[in-house]
């Protein structure tokens, strides 16, 4: 049973997001350590200004008080009152605290009200009185230093913790402003020199691509700084060249072996061609029908072993042009639908018209009838074939052969594309194991991806040009 239909165009949009290149991952690492580092240095930076600023506080503390101490001792209580008051009251008040009392409690002089005696350093909120009165302002958190005078009075000298904390806010915004630039220089920076990096790993990655779509003599280009990349390159180009001389070696091996042998074969054939015509009994005709059937196996391995090598040395590429790939699936199909119905199978496909592609035709007819033929031959009577061409991702063709027959293991569908590889089960029928060996080659000829996919249940082999 033979049915056509027409596919639809359904074209994807691939991109690439730059945050996803290993160039700005560099340059977040780069940016990362390099602030990471700026912040340790900051950090200890802020803390000992903080630290430096209490201790020359607690020092000027100190010092303010020694001095009215020893005013006191030279010229007495009523100096230091004086002295104490017009501290007090002066512009500077507002920032520092003074306070005088007697040994009740009464204050004498000074910006706060009275607190408990208190010797040494201590830390309270007060709230100060430019007026002489009590409160009218709000409270500030001050470091005093005290002292009880011999007569039973206190004097207290304090400085608002306040101005440490602007110094302290100040610091911080200078360092938190210093921060964002060196993170910007360093992503900056960081940039720079991944960028560098990549394009060098890229060109790496690209040779890759080339000698894997089939250009062996491709190689890794050099700086010339001596590097270790360059080292590594100069390494791997070694190792392709070894690679590409055991390769052209074990194919020029197989291509001697192959043709060297066609020529006694068919010699042979002819023979046994001659004996079997002069045999006169039927058994004996038998014998050496079955022995050309044999030979011409044999031979027919040769010729495809000898197709196979020709393919791989990519000479095939100079007769590359423009042709209609939809025509060939159409031809394909037309060729293999009657075998179809010979054998009591369905076949299907489903060819979106006008698809071109740029490649040999008769290698593409060829691989195309072996991936049918295969799916024919290892299908049982009943089951359905399906050919498919459409448009995919970016409008590449892309061609699909699935049936829903036995299928192919999944543990074996990495080896089947290899020579003479067949499976347990198929090693009753008929063949060479060459005919997707064959495939494989044509296809990497013309940069084509191909891949085995579960049909559920059969086997899908995918073609992506």
């Amino acid at each position: 049973m033979l049915t056509r239909t027409k596919a639809g165009l359904k074209p994807a949009e691939t991109s690439s997001k730059f945050t996803h290149t290993a160039a700005f991952r560099l340059a977040l690492l780069y940016a990362a350590i390099f602030g990471l580092s700026t912040f340790v240095l900051f950090a200890f930076t802020y803390f000992r200004v903080q630290a430096y600023g209490l201790d020359q506080m607690r020092a000027s503390i100190g010092t303010e008080l020694s001095a009215l101490l020893e005013e006191e001792r030279r010229a007495g209580e009523a100096r230091l009152r004086e002295e104490v008051a017009a501290r007090g009251s002066s512009a500077e008040s507002r920032s520092s605290f003074y306070l005088l009392q007697d040994a009740r409690g009464v204050r004498l002089a000074g910006n706060i009200p009275p607190v408990p005696p208190v010797e040494g350093l201590f830390e309270m909120r007060v709230a100060p009185t430019h007026t002489g009165a009590d409160g009218g302002q709000d409270t500030s958190l001050a470091m005093f230093r005290g002292a009880v005078l011999p007569s039973g009075g206190y004097l207290a000298i304090g400085r608002n913790l306040g101005d440490l904390d602007d110094l302290n806010t100040l610091v911080l915004r200078a360092f938190l402003g210093s921060l964002a630039v060196t993170a910007i220089l360093a992503l900056a920076g960081g940039l720079l020199l991944g960028a560098g990096f990549v394009r060098r790993l890229e060109a790496i990655n690209r040779t890759a691509r080339t000698i894997v779509s089939g250009r062996l003599s491709e190689r890794i280009p050099l700086q010339g700084s001596g590097d270790e990349l360059d080292q590594l390159s100069d390494n791997l180009n070694t190792m392709l060249d070894r690679i590409q001389t055991l390769m052209e070696s074990m194919r020029q091996v197989s291509s001697d072996v192959a043709h060297d042998l066609r020529t006694p074969l068919a010699r042979l054939r002819q023979r046994l061609e001659r004996m079997r015509q002069k045999a006169k009994e039927p058994a004996q005709q038998d014998d050496m029908e079955a022995a050309l059937g044999e030979i011409d196996n044999i031979l027919g391995t040769f010729s495809a072993l000898l197709r196979i090598a020709q393919i791989e040395t990519g000479s095939r590429r100079a007769g590359f042009r423009s042709y209609d790939l939809s025509d060939v699936f159409e031809t394909v199909c037309d060729a293999y639908g009657a075998v179809a119905e010979d054998h009591a199978q369905r076949f299907e496909s489903r060819i979106e018209p006008g698809v071109m592609h740029v490649g040999d035709r008769e290698l593409m007819t060829q691989m195309l009838a072996n991936l049918v033929e295969n799916a024919l031959r290892h299908s049982p009577p009943g089951a359905a074939v399906r050919v498919e061409l459409r448009r995919g991702e970016g409008g590449r063709p892309e061609g699909l052969v699935s049936d829903d027959g036995p299928g192919v293991p999944e543990a074996e569908r990495g080896k089947v594309f290899r020579r003479f590889y067949r499976l347990e089960r198929n090693r009753t029928t008929s063949g060479n194991g060459l005919g997707l060996s064959l495939v494989a080659a044509v296809a990497e000829l013309h940069d084509i991806r191909l891949s085995l996919e579960d049909n559920e249940p059969g086997l899908r082999v995918r073609m992506v040009f």
